[in-house]
């Protein structure tokens, strides 16, 4: 499955190497997933999708 997928998993070597560890690095998705997990623990529910979908697009759009 690994070798299957090498070009996949090697595609930051198509940029500058001082960008690898930026790239290679999971704290921005992990600083969105604790965000949304605030967020949503405060809220709890939402009344419909819509609502769900538009809490999302908000908070990246202020860069959370």
């Amino acid at each position: 499955m690994l070798l299957e997928a090498k070009d996949d998993l090697a595609a930051f070597a198509g940029f500058p190497e001082r960008r690898w560890k930026k790239i290679q690095s999971t704290d921005p998705l992990e600083r969105v997933d604790r965000e949304f997990k605030r967020r949503t623990d405060v809220v709890q529910v939402f009344p419909s999708d819509a609502a769900a979908a538009a809490a999302g697009h908000c908070r990246a759009l202020r860069g959370a």
